[in-house]
């Protein structure tokens, strides 16, 4: 019993002569194809170390790209190499740098012998969605593919929809049926020697020369036509994510990979040395295979892969972009938000933080720049707080810093008028308790002092506008909130700091003496009765007690200024 290994190179040459060395001490015939364009730079040491072995045979190198006719191209050079000069071999087995065998060499001969005139190659019938994750199935065998789809993504969708509308059906060769499986298969010597003997092999060629990831279908179709008995399934285990990605191996699956179905894997990063040292080793010997290993493999595999897809609440992460939904929160942790609080009292982040001994943000939102607490340009998780990469994306912005803050109090807070959009997601938000000061842009509006009455009128009707649309969007929100007038605020600030105070941080005992003073207001009331005057319907009004004058009392706070 001996064993051709058809060895497709690319890359991490290095890798690949230490697999080469084992594969060749254990008695198997290699035929080796290195893409064309790697440098000849990279393949130098590897060609010079292997270039007169007598077990090993280099093939003519050709130019291989993903998902084209080439890769096959590649497997049938090398095919061809191993039959011409290895006659004693009696299977040959397709695998790629990087692989590495998860059983003995010696295992898998056994196997071979066990199993004669058996062809171990994953081929399903094309079309009935149940192997491929992602992309085209059956069409990848009736349309034309003349674009790559990796460098000329506009033209091939271009293409594909072009054949789309002219119904474009080429037909499979006659006595063909389009099957689709693992590119990584072992077919015996007289299957193999059929497929490329074929009397209408050039017909085959040109057909799946035209379709998309040939590698995929070309020799999982025409073993369904020479094979006397087919097992479908690959000896090479890989997986694959929802995108069509193969899994990666590190050296933490070391205790996994032998009970694993199959005698090779792949893909291996590089970097992997406990596996490269103990897969290749000269006394490796593998367990019997058990099944509970495998399944565990599994499960963790699949609760890795989908916390991966669907992530956690909350994390924004490079494989998820989030979608905001109205009916689902999508925050990691309850945070805070004060709306008016920073137009009404000055200091009030630095006074609150103080006060509830946690940090106490700024208006993340503000122009130009995030106003994190102690004054950071970073938050943790490196969030950085530039007003371009935060207004780029300002839903994923909160998302990433309340994911990255989630183990400690977060309030901050928000008013720009610019962003009703993002005020919506609060609204929405069952993580967020929002405390909301009506009419807090009355003082600043008033300390502008514009004089243009039309220029006032159109500010106010805007700024109502957004009061108005800012309480319906709590009012039909999942959020939790609260709605303070003006008017309360500023004739009761030490019982509404009182109340924000024990809600951000219920287990604070001592109420503070000293509080935030208060905005200049003074001609407020006559500002008010200027709009009213003119037409314009704001309901704000100050209450009779709403002076300054009561800080005077012993046992009341003490307004100072910051």
């Amino acid at each position: 019993m001996s064993i051709g290994i058809g060895l497709l190179l690319h890359q991490n040459f290095d890798r690949a002569a230490q697999l080469t060395h084992a594969l060749l001490r254990e008695g198997c015939r290699i035929a080796v194809h290195i893409d064309a364009k790697t440098p000849s730079s990279e393949t130098e040491d590897y060609v010079k170390l292997f270039a007169n072995h007598p077990k090993l045979t280099l093939t003519k190198r050709i130019r291989c790209e993903w998902g084209t006719f080439s890769l096959v191209r590649a497997q049938l050079l090398a095919s061809e190499a191993i039959l011409m000069k290895f006659p004693e071999v009696t299977h040959v087995v397709q695998l790629s740098g990087s692989c590495l065998p998860t059983r003995p060499i010696a295992e898998l001969q056994q196997f071979l012998a066990n199993n004669q005139g058996t062809d171990f190659i994953e081929s399903v019938v094309a079309g009935q969605k149940n192997w491929i994750k992602g992309g085209l199935e059956a069409e990848r065998f009736s349309l034309y593919f003349p674009f790559s789809w990796r460098k000329q993504r506009i033209l091939f969708d271009g293409c594909v929809n072009i054949q789309r509308k002219l119904k474009i059906c080429r037909d499979m060769p006659k006595g063909l049926e389009p099957h689709v499986g693992s590119q990584w298969w072992a077919l015996c010597r007289g299957t193999l020697t059929a497929i490329l003997n074929d009397p209408c092999r050039r017909e085959y060629d040109r057909f799946f020369a035209k379709c998309w990831i040939p590698d995929e279908s070309y020799f999982q179709s025409l073993v369904r036509k020479h094979a006397k008995r087919i097992e479908s399934r690959s000896l090479t285990f890989s997986r694959f994510d929802q995108q069509g990605n193969p899994m990666m191996f590190y050296d933490d699956h070391l205790e996994y990979l032998e009970h694993l179905e199959g005698f090779f894997v792949r893909k291996i990063w590089r970097e992997a040395n406990s596996l490269y040292e103990t897969l290749l080793a000269k006394d490796y010997t593998a367990d019997q295979r058990d099944r509970e290993m495998r399944l565990a493999f599994a499960a963790q595999t699949e609760r890795l892969e989908g916390r991966r897809n669907r992530g956690r609440t909350g994390l924004s992460m490079q494989s998820r972009v989030l979608k905001h939904l109205n009916n689902r929160s999508e925050t990691a942790a309850p945070y805070s938000v004060l709306l008016g609080f920073d137009k009404t009292f000055l200091g009030i982040d630095r006074w609150l933080s103080e006060q509830i001994d946690q940090p106490v943000h700024g208006d993340l939102f503000a122009i130009g720049q995030a106003e994190m607490a102690q004054n950071t340009s970073l938050s943790k998780g490196n969030l950085t707080g530039h007003s371009k990469i935060r207004d780029y994306a300002p839903l994923d912005f909160l998302v990433s810093f309340v994911w990255n803050h989630r183990k400690e109090p977060i309030t901050f807070q928000f008013w720009s008028v610019k962003k009703e959009k993002f005020f919506r997601f609060l609204a929405n938000d069952p993580n967020a308790r929002i405390h909301y000061i009506r009419y807090a842009w009355v003082p600043e509006l008033m300390r502008e002092n514009i004089t243009n009455l039309a220029v006032l009128k159109r500010r106010v009707t805007a700024l109502m506008e957004m009061d108005r649309q800012r309480i319906d969007a709590l009012s039909a929100g999942h959020a939790n909130f609260k709605i303070y007038a003006l008017a309360d605020v500023l004739a009761k600030p030490a019982s509404i700091l009182y109340a924000l105070i024990e809600e951000l941080a219920p287990k604070t005992e001592t109420k503070p003496r000293i509080l935030p003073k208060t905005v200049d207001w003074q001609g407020l009331e006559k500002f008010t009765n200027l709009l009213k005057n003119n037409g314009m319907n704001i309901d704000f009004e100050l209450a009779e007690h709403a002076r300054p004058e009561w800080h005077d009392a012993k046992t009341t706070p003490v307004l100072i200024a910051e």
